[in-house]
C-alpha cells in the first residue's frame, strides 16, 4: 500500500482512483499522518446475507402454499433445508414428517430420546 499527500492526491486523483480500480490501496496523508484510504470497492458482506435470506423466503412462502405449514415454521425449514440440515428438531412441524428431504422430529416426544442422543454424539 503507498502513500500520497493529501496534495498529491488531489492533483492525480484519476491516476489514484485506476489503482485502485485495478486493487491497489493508497494511503493519503497530511502533514506525514494517515488521514484516509483509497481503496477497491467491495460489497458489505449483509448483502450476501439479503441474498440468502431472499432465497429463504421464496422457499418458505412455496412450503406456506404447498405443505400448509406456518409462515415461521417454513422459514425454519427453508434455512435448514439450504443448509444441508436432514434432521430439524421442532416441536412445530408434524413429527416424523419429511418435507423435500428434512425429517423434522419433536424433541419433547420420548421415543424420538434415542435419535437426540445419536445426534448429539456426531
Amino acid at each position: 500500500m503507498r502513500a500520497v499527500t493529501a496534495r498529491e492526491a488531489n492533483q492525480a486523483f484519476s491516476r489514484i482512483l485506476k489503482a485502485a480500480e485495478s486493487g491497489e490501496s493508497v494511503v493519503i496523508t497530511r502533514r506525514g499522518a494517515p488521514v484516509a484510504i483509497i481503496a477497491p470497492y467491495r460489497a458489505p458482506e449483509r448483502d450476501r446475507e439479503h441474498a440468502i435470506e431472499h432465497v429463504d423466503l421464496s422457499q418458505a412462502i412455496r412450503a406456506v402454499a404447498v405443505y400448509r405449514i406456518g409462515f415461521w415454521d417454513a422459514m425454519l425449514w427453508a434455512t435448514a433445508r439450504r443448509a444441508g440440515v436432514q434432521t430439524l428438531f421442532s416441536e412445530d412441524f408434524q413429527d416424523g414428517q419429511t418435507i423435500e428431504g428434512v425429517r423434522i422430529l419433536n424433541p419433547f416426544a420420548a421415543h424420538n430420546a434415542s435419535r437426540i442422543e445419536q445426534t448429539l454424539r456426531q
